[in-house]
């Protein structure tokens, strides 16, 4: 699956006609998106060049290959979240069962004073 380049505005018509169930009039559309109608019109031909929606009469129809589209553009990748970058990590690691002694340096005062009283 290739993942074709789209525009701020042919993501929002995509992502309006999704949420209409996939299928959604053309002048409910441009009443939602607040478009010209030159604008919206010449936006759903492009996205219809592209395959991603289908026009029949009034009515516009978003194609598996727009919802996959869609899809890709919401994750474009999948790296994992929870990894710590690299550049983060620690050259030594400590071993299992290694003493760790932490630096005063970098201990809050006022939680030592606290654990004293």
């Amino acid at each position: 699956m290739s993942l074709t380049q789209l525009n701020k505005l042919e993501i929002a018509i995509l992502k309006a006609v999704m949420k209409s169930k996939g299928r959604v009039s053309s002048y409910l559309l441009f009443k939602r998106m607040k478009l010209t109608l030159s604008d919206l019109m010449s936006t759903l031909f492009s996205l219809q060049s592209k395959a991603f929606v289908t026009i029949t009469d009034d009515w516009v129809e978003i194609t598996d290959e727009g919802k996959k589209n869609l899809i890709t553009h919401r994750f474009p990748d999948s790296k994992n979240l929870n990894q710590i970058p690299s550049s983060m990590l620690r050259s030594n690691k400590l071993q299992i069962g290694e003493p760790y002694i932490p630096s005063r340096r970098r201990l809050d005062s006022k939680l030592l004073e606290k654990q004293k009283m």
